[in-house]
């Protein structure tokens, strides 16, 4: 295991944005969780390394979890989710913005997530359950 000094270099921060709205979508505003994410990037840049993930509806999509861990006794379920992948027919962010991979370098991650329905939104539950 590598521990990253602080002294050595600033640490590295994934930012994850969960919200599905847009400044054009249903409210015409720019949503809430954009505003705290650009805040976080505005502010602590000099001290962290801070990339951000807008995990939003757009061009690609992070695809549904297919449930294998529950038909396979967890056998077929492994990290990085074998479901899709860059070569897939139908796109899917997580292969597309190199998450795993980026989450596997990073020193740490924040979710940033309006709650729809006493829960995450759609997009962030997603990530959630192909993280496995």
């Amino acid at each position: 295991m590598i521990i990253r000094k602080l002294s050595d270099n600033k640490p590295k921060i994934l930012i994850f944005q969960g919200s599905p709205r847009r400044k054009n979508s249903c409210a015409n505003q720019v949503p809430k969780t954009q505003i705290i994410a650009e805040y976080l990037l505005d502010k602590w840049s000099p001290f962290i390394n801070l990339e951000l993930i807008d995990l939003s509806i757009g061009k690609v999509n992070v695809q549904p979890c297919k449930g294998c861990v529950s038909t396979s006794n967890g056998m077929h379920c492994h990290w990085k989710c074998s479901c899709y992948s860059k070569e897939s027919k139908i796109p899917d962010l997580m292969y597309e913005a190199d998450i795993y991979e980026k989450l596997e370098q990073c020193d740490g991650f924040i979710i940033i997530t309006p709650i729809h329905w006493y829960s995450v939104s759609t997009q962030v539950k997603a990530m959630f359950d192909r993280l496995v």
